[in-house]
């Protein structure tokens, strides 16, 4: 069983994202990013969960319990705007 950290760590080099990449998109810093892989910070704030959840393209459930990949993603509308 894998834990949030490291599935936040798979998809975003599956997605072939660096820790910067994902920050920028997400709207945080590239520490906090590393903070979630490897598991220091487990509690993300409610809008960079969104934004995270959006740029990885997946689901809640999978981010969370580690369910089935197969379920679908959550339908989000666009992306926040990332603050400057």
């Amino acid at each position: 069983m894998t834990t949030m950290g490291e599935r936040i760590q798979r998809r975003r080099m599956e997605k072939g994202l660096e820790r910067s990449d994902l920050a920028r998109l997400v709207g945080v810093t590239p520490q906090l990013v590393g903070q979630w892989e490897s598991g220091i910070v487990k509690n993300i704030r409610l809008p960079n969960l969104v934004r995270l959840l959006y740029a990885l393209d997946l689901s809640l459930r999978y981010l969370v319990q580690g369910a089935d990949r197969s379920s679908p993603p959550i339908k989000l509308l666009p992306a926040p705007p990332t603050p400057l």
